[in-house]
């Protein structure tokens, strides 16, 4: 029976309840067991939730997943660019637009198809990596030439 229903798990502390993975949502299973079971996954509701299921699946091949090698690729050069606005004290505007640029020159790299990065994520790479850093640098420096 499990080998037949694998979207469905048991319900630990109930051994009339399931619980589907898909729906996310536990119902009854007391009176038929497997029809139940069947009657769940015939509904609208669990059939609507498998085809969300497969549309987010496919749209997920589309992002990066956070904290992979492969972002790391993507957030350097987007640093090292912000870096260069600021330092140069150009706008945010003109980092995506930068960006926008690389882009088009280089077409065919797949980490510069990636980069994204306009005013708010620039203001958020200065206020939440860039500065917190350079004030690190700064209190350390200082403390060293009063030692």
């Amino acid at each position: 029976m499990e080998k037949d229903f694998t979207r469905v798990n048991k319900v630990h502390d109930n051994i009339f309840k399931a619980r589907c993975t898909v729906c996310r949502k536990e119902f009854s299973i007391s009176h038929g067991r497997v029809c139940d079971l069947r009657q769940h996954e015939a509904g609208g509701g669990h059939a609507h939730n498998c085809r969300t299921r497969r549309t987010n699946q496919a749209i997920q091949l589309f992002f990066v997943p956070e904290r992979s090698p492969e972002a790391d690729k993507i957030t350097a050069p987007e640093l090292a660019n912000v870096y260069h606005t600021v330092k140069h004290n150009m706008s945010y505007n003109s980092t995506d637009c930068a960006l926008k640029l690389a882009q088009k020159m280089f077409s065919d790299s797949y980490i510069c198809k990636r980069l994204a990065c306009g005013r708010t994520k620039s203001e958020s790479l200065v206020k939440d990596v860039l500065a917190p850093k350079a004030v690190a640098d700064f209190i350390q420096t200082f403390i060293h030439q009063w030692e």
